[in-house]
């Protein structure tokens, strides 16, 4: 061996003091890959990727790691490429969504209103003697029938109306008398069973003594024929024309539904209404217009 191969490198040998560094991975280049592994990771990976390409670039060999680097950036722009790609159609698959969340609660409520239609026709065969439509005579804002036509917004509410289905055991499901679109509870029915207070009513009263269901409370979603809007205040009759609009979404603070009302009438047939102009509730009243102009909260 001579002289010139002692100082050759490439037979293993290297002047003193110049012996090979040892390369070291590249930390970013391993973070970009395991990055690029999640999908919430894809911009941080893309990141650390071309940070540590232009480390290992700049390390004259001492940094490795380029393939974890390059596979880190791939997987993060195509990480980039899915996050675009689905946030751009959950934007519009959301809205889509919401609508047909909707159109199935205006759907639950229209069957809602027909329930509450049979149940009238049931009570005026029923309790109603083959004649009444019901007329809570128990309700606190009761007024004595037959002294002249009522002030608006005096006597029973709709609500109360309604109610009566349920004192009466003609219509026992309490969740019939609750718009899906709303907040509306009835406490599975024990709010129609008792006075606001807690307590219940005297004995021989009807369980809904002392209650107006919806100017003290938000237990039933609907409204109806309150007193008022009776002739003398008297009770309704079965000769009540077919066409009669009975029972609708209320107003009561926010309306059931945003883009209009679903109308139950006399007949028992349920239309959506989306023309109508409405009051936000005020007087109880429900429609500025007809046929809405006397249905009451």
């Amino acid at each position: 061996m001579n002289g010139q191969d002692s100082q050759n490198p490439q037979n293993g040998w290297y002047p003193q003091g110049q012996q090979p560094s040892q390369k070291k991975m590249s930390l970013w280049a391993i973070t970009s890959f395991v990055l690029g592994l999640s999908c919430l990771g894809c911009i941080p990976a893309v990141i650390c990727g071309h940070i540590a390409l232009g480390d290992i670039r700049k390390s004259a060999g001492t940094l490795t790691g380029q393939a974890f680097a390059i596979i880190g950036l791939v997987l993060g722009y195509v990480g980039v490429v899915v996050l675009f790609f689905g946030v751009l159609t959950g934007g519009m698959l959301l809205p889509a969504l919401a609508k047909a969340r909707e159109e199935a609660r205006q759907l639950k409520c229209k069957n809602n209103l027909k329930q509450l239609g049979t149940a009238l026709q049931q009570y005026i065969d029923g309790p109603g003697g083959h004649r009444y439509f019901p007329h809570p005579a128990n309700d606190e804002h009761y007024v004595k029938p037959g002294q002249g036509n009522l002030t608006k917004g005096t006597g029973f509410s709709g609500a109360s109306f309604l109610a009566a289905l349920y004192w009466s055991g003609v219509l026992t499901e309490p969740n019939i008398f609750i718009c899906p679109s709303t907040s509306d509870d009835t406490y599975n029915g024990a709010a129609f069973g008792r006075n606001f207070d807690g307590s219940s009513g005297p004995p021989g009263d009807a369980p809904g003594y002392n209650s107006n269901f919806e100017k003290d409370g938000t237990h039933v979603s609907y409204a109806a024929k309150a007193q008022w809007t009776m002739p003398r205040g008297m009770p309704l009759t079965d000769r009540l024309p077919l066409d009669t609009v009975i029972a609708s979404d209320d107003t009561q603070g926010d309306a059931n539904h945003s883009n209009g009302f679903c109308v139950l009438y006399n007949d028992t047939h349920v239309d959506f209404l989306n023309t109508t102009k409405v009051t936000n509730g005020a007087g109880g009243m429900v429609g500025n217009d007809a046929p809405l102009d006397l249905i009451d909260n």
